[in-house]
């Protein structure tokens, strides 16, 4: 087995910062895979690390791992990822056919790309890049079907028909999944989301709720009414959640993006002023963080034109 430095994760010549993942940056895989942007070569490995050294300097390394040709030609095939966004949830992908000769052309690239897909929401941008039709080549005993399933659960999903339920939707778009940024293109697509999404962010006492607020990030244009939605959820929402300290903690993290979606989306502030105040004072001193985050929002919204 081949070992990797961890700045490198595909086993070339090529300048190292011309690689990228394909698909995905990680969803705490162990197996991964990565192509060259120069060369075009893939390479599948898994990353073993350690704790920080000296003056917080990390060690570790990429095991290369040998995949049958048919599976690592399939990955291969699969659009790369070039970045993340600024936000580091707006992803961009190019099509696995395209080359860079050096880090500049790749630099360029990334931002052209940027700038020409800025409006769309990411899983729309995945479903333009070119992906084969041909399914992942299955192996005797099922062999790396596990190892890869995230790889193969968006590319089912990519060439899968529009009949799928509301409800199978909402579970693949859960934040964080394999399928999330392509199930909320999905339902954004869906010629009844306004009212899916206005049910959706009512339900702020759901474990759905992060999903919908996903959702609502992309709606663009704003609608009143779904607005208005948001706000009955908001009036609903519990503020001091049972289920402890990660909970708690993971409601603080999906309103902080709310509050940004609201302003990315420019809505109205005569859409939202009141259910925003109200809810500012609900929270009270239970976090006076998001507190002070409202406040900023509810300035911003009024200043923008």
């Amino acid at each position: 087995m081949k070992v990797l430095p961890l700045g490198q994760t595909v086993d070339c010549e090529c300048d190292p910062r011309l690689a990228l993942p394909i698909l995905h940056y990680n969803y705490g895989s162990e197996t991964r895979a990565g192509a060259c942007m120069r060369c075009g070569h893939v390479s599948c490995y898994y990353t073993m690390g350690d704790e920080p050294r000296g003056a917080g300097e990390a060690g570790g390394a990429n095991f290369v791992v040998t995949v049958p040709e048919e599976v690592n030609v399939w990955l291969g095939s699969l659009p790369r990822l070039l970045t993340l966004g600024p936000t580091s949830d707006d992803p961009v992908w190019v099509d696995a056919i395209t080359r860079c000769r050096d880090w500049d052309e790749l630099t360029r690239l990334t931002d052209e790309q940027s700038r020409a897909t800025a409006s769309m929401p990411p899983g729309r941008r995945l479903m333009q890049a070119r992906v084969p039709d041909a399914p992942f080549p299955a192996q005797a005993g099922g062999k790396w079907a596990r190892e890869l399933w995230w790889y193969i659960a968006v590319h089912e999903l990519l060439k899968a028909p529009d009949d799928i339920p509301v409800e199978t939707l909402v579970q693949q778009a859960k934040v964080g999944s394999a399928t999330h940024y392509l199930a909320v293109d999905r339902l954004l697509r869906r010629p009844d989301i306004p009212a899916l999404l206005s049910e959706g962010l009512r339900a702020s006492y759901s474990g759905d709720w992060g999903t919908w607020l996903t959702v609502l990030r992309w709606d663009c244009p704003p609608r009143r009414d779904v607005i208005a939605a948001l706000g009955e959820g908001l009036a609903r929402f519990p503020i001091t959640p049972q289920e402890g300290l990660a909970s708690q903690m993971r409601g603080h993290i999906a309103l902080q993006d709310l509050l940004e979606s609201l302003v990315a989306l420019r809505v109205p502030s005569a859409w939202c002023e009141d259910s925003l105040l109200a809810f500012q004072g609900r929270i009270g001193d239970h976090d006076r963080d998001l507190v002070a985050a409202i406040s900023r929002t509810r300035r911003t919204l009024t200043e923008l034109k």
